[in-house]
């Protein structure tokens, strides 16, 4: 079984079966999340390598919500 793990505070494991990434041949996914931790909104994503189970790719940006 292929296991992508995302650091953090609130770490959480993402598990995808083999048949899984097969059938949809996936090589790659993308998880993220926007919040708003103060006036400000914070968006987060990573870019796995599911074959190798690594993060590939990890970003943050924060901007001003339009009032």
């Amino acid at each position: 079984m292929s296991r992508l793990r995302r650091a953090g505070q609130d770490q959480r494991q993402f598990a995808l079966d083999d048949r899984t990434i097969d059938r949809c041949q996936l090589s790659a996914l993308i998880t993220g999340r926007a919040t708003q931790p103060d006036q400000r909104l914070k968006i987060e994503f990573r870019l796995w390598n599911v074959a190798k189970g690594q993060q590939r790719l990890g970003e943050q940006y924060f901007t001003q919500p339009e009032q």
